[in-house]
């Protein structure tokens, strides 16, 4: 089943559409939350196929 991505999740994507070039510790800055979590996220991602 398919599950909705949270808002963190989404807030990565766009902040690495809007800037491919960015790092982990900036994208954790700009959304408020901490670097684990961010790569967290982003390893889910990458799982996931994005």
């Amino acid at each position: 089943m398919f599950e909705h991505p949270s808002e963190e999740t989404l807030s990565i994507i766009k902040e690495i559409e809007a800037t491919p070039a960015t790092t982990q510790r900036i994208i954790s800055n700009k959304l408020g939350i901490s670097l684990g979590k961010t790569n967290y996220l982003l390893k889910a991602l990458i799982k996931k196929g994005f």
